[in-house]
């Protein structure tokens, strides 16, 4: 990748490769995956405001914006399972909007003072540590929002099928859907552009709480209608039993 990049891009392309691959390797090892997660946002970040400022001028002076692109397609195209990885730790802190917990947390700070020096150390363990929630809080807040990404789901996928194969569906099964293909979406998206910050959780509130309260009536109303189809057809069968 460096051997193949253009002069101008070299001293980028070197600094990517090597000056950040000790924070890489440290991100890799964490104790956790909300700890691994809460890394990577955090060099990201310091790395996208204070990595390689000279290098990066060179390349846009040079180039352009085209340039940085290039740059930044070519580590993308030479490391697909990292980036692969990276999305998932950032959309498991989306979905637990980042929360750690003291147990966590503790391991994390272990872990941060038993590595030597590191790049953009400075604010690291303010900014990812954090005091730690209660453990039993923390499970509660994941199951509970695991299960509300699993009825979204449902819903998003039940009306794609219906959709899929042309049948027409109910209001409430549209609107739910609809609402949990947006909140999957934007989550997913977030993920493979950006970070697992929790705040960019917390702006999809609206399709989030509105999707999983029509989700809810939406399976309620089916189960309901379902129920009641079975008792009229318990009855039809009791009738013909009656007069065969």
């Amino acid at each position: 990748m460096i051997a193949a990049a253009p002069p101008e891009l070299k001293p980028l392309q070197q600094a990517f490769e090597f000056d950040l691959a000790p924070a890489r390797r440290f991100i890799a090892g964490a104790p956790s995956e909300t700890a691994r997660c809460r890394l990577a946002f955090y060099y990201e970040a310091t790395a996208y405001y204070s990595f390689a400022g000279e290098e990066r001028l060179l390349a846009a002076v040079s180039g352009g914006t085209k340039e940085l692109i290039e740059a930044s397609m070519a580590r993308l195209r030479g490391g697909l399972p990292g980036y692969f990885r990276l999305s998932a730790d950032h959309l498991f802190c989306l979905w637990t909007f980042a929360n750690i917990d003291r147990a966590e947390s503790d391991r994390l700070s272990t872990y941060i003072d038993g590595h030597g020096p590191l790049i953009f150390k400075d604010n690291l363990r303010d900014f990812v540590v954090g005091r730690g929630t209660h453990p039993l809080k923390i499970l509660f807040l994941r199951d509970a929002m695991y299960a509300i990404a699993t009825v979204l789901l449902i819903s998003g996928l039940v009306l794609l099928a219906r959709l899929a194969f042309l049948r027409r569906p109910s209001a409430l099964l549209a609107a739910a859907g609809l609402c949990g293909i947006v909140m999957h979406g934007a989550m997913l998206l977030t993920a493979l552009t950006a970070v697992g910050i929790s705040r960019y959780a917390f702006a999809l509130w609206v399709p989030m709480t509105l999707g999983i309260s029509l989700s809810a009536l939406w399976i309620v109303t089916s189960a309901g209608k379902h129920s009641a189809e079975r008792a009229r057809a318990y009855q039809v069968h009791d009738l013909l039993s009656w007069y065969s």
